[in-house]
């Protein structure tokens, strides 16, 4: 699962990349369009104003998507790590005194008890 969810927001970060790049072409094309409108003289500036906003959100979104993907890869390193350092073995132990079975429900088979403490 977390490699399929280090996919998506791989995906998620290459689809940011170049809608911003698309952003930062219209905000160039833009700044340096100096053909006469027939819209107000105002039009220009907001779309200008609209382009720098919706650049700084891909930026924040992006930022964040590589932050969560990083830490994503952290979880898949860390939960590999603890997989192999652990195996197949489970060790319990009550306290002071380090006897005896408890169990909550048990709907399967036990077996390979040994009793004695550590």
């Amino acid at each position: 699962m977390l490699s399929q969810n280090q996919g998506q927001l791989t995906d998620w970060v290459t689809a940011m990349n170049s809608r911003l790049a698309e952003v930062e072409g219209a905000l160039v094309n833009s700044s340096n369009s100096s053909q006469p409108t027939e819209q107000p003289q105002d039009a220009p500036g907001d779309v200008l104003a609209q382009i720098r906003e919706e650049r700084q959100a891909l930026d924040a979104s992006r930022q964040l998507i590589q932050d969560l993907l990083e830490r994503t890869r952290e979880l898949a390193a860390e939960s590999s790590r603890a997989a192999r350092g652990n195996g197949d073995r489970t060790s319990v132990k009550f306290g002071y005194n380090n006897q005896g079975l408890q169990m909550g429900v048990n709907t399967g088979t036990i077996g390979n008890l040994r009793f004695g403490g550590s």
